[in-house]
């Protein structure tokens, strides 16, 4: 294989006087099969399930023994013959580069390749295999944020809040994917596939001095595996406290009297929405009409106190 012959022809002519030789000569080349190795079969593991893996070919190789009487190179190509769909790069040399999706795969998969070459009269193939085993992924930590309780002033018709997923995270620095949903509450309408969206919750719904929960879940993707939180909300609507300063009263001083006491012990104040703020009322007395100044109130943060009134 891959040899040659050479064949002569003479050719005389003669005119009956004289004549002439002339010779040709062919040589018969025998072609020989390229031969091809696409090489040993490979094994890739993943170290994420996002991003690519690359396994690079080295194995490979290919020859013929006629390339000298052809003198042109092999022509050589890989095709990807079982297996989803991969790219391949530098797929006409030796060493190609076979690119895997590894979000796209999430069980231990096999690929076949076939080189394939060609001397100009003659083709030859080999196959290669490919195993391909995705990461052993760790699922994502979901973090809704810590619950709250907020209190919306009288007269609020809503109170903006910002859901946070920001928290949440994954061991293999897997990219992550949100998506929120309300699981309790009046109905709220907001940005559902960001980390961080922000929202409006409803106040007139509430009576005055009530509340209401509203709960919001999250869901957290690493692409391949979902985890839930939730959070909840416990909206408080605020009533303005009542306060009823007392009586009016009159007061006649005595004479010789440079300074008359006035006990107001009869004020009182109240408010519908205290259990909800915990916290006890506060009070502060003030003198808005005072003429001369002759009027002063010993304690002014207190319900009962002493009003002093100078008659000098």
């Amino acid at each position: 294989m891959g040899g040659s012959e050479v064949f002569t022809f003479e050719l005389t002519a003669s005119d009956g006087s004289a004549s002439s030789t002339d010779t040709v000569s062919y040589t018969l080349r025998r072609n020989a099969i390229p031969t091809v190795n696409a090489g040993p079969d490979l094994t890739a593991q993943a170290t994420s399930n996002q991003g690519t893996t690359e396994v690079n070919v080295s194995g490979a190789s290919a020859n013929d023994a006629a390339f000298f009487f052809l003198q042109s190179g092999l022509s050589l190509a890989w095709i990807q013959t079982a297996g989803p769909n991969v790219t391949l790069r530098n797929n006409t040399t030796l060493t190609p580069t076979i690119e895997i999706d590894n979000a796209s795969l999430t069980s231990v998969t096999n690929f076949e390749f076939e080189l394939r070459v060609n001397d100009g009269l003659e083709s030859a193939s080999d196959t290669v295999q490919l195993q391909f085993t995705p990461s052993a992924n760790t699922p994502p930590v979901a973090n809704a944020g810590n619950d709250l309780t907020l209190t919306a002033r009288e007269g609020a018709n809503t109170i903006s809040i910002g859901l946070d997923a920001a928290r949440s995270t994954d061991a293999d620095g897997d990219a992550l994917s949100f998506n929120w949903s309300q699981t309790a509450g009046t109905n709220v309408s907001f940005a559902a596939t960001t980390a961080t969206p922000t929202l409006s919750l409803p106040v007139s719904q509430i009576p005055v001095g009530g509340s209401e929960v509203f709960t919001f879940a999250v869901d957290v993707s690493d692409g391949s595996v979902t985890r839930t939180d939730s959070v909840t909300y416990t909206l408080r609507r605020n009533a303005a406290p009542v306060v009823d300063a007392g009586a009016d009263k009159t007061v006649n001083g005595q004479l010789g009297q440079t300074v008359v006491s006035v006990d107001l012990n009869d004020a009182s104040g109240s408010d519908a929405a205290i259990f909800l703020n915990q916290a006890a009322l506060t009070y502060q007395w003030d003198v808005t009409t005072n003429p001369g100044g002759a009027a002063n109130l010993s304690v002014t943060s207190y319900l009962a106190t002493t009003l002093e009134i100078s008659t000098t």
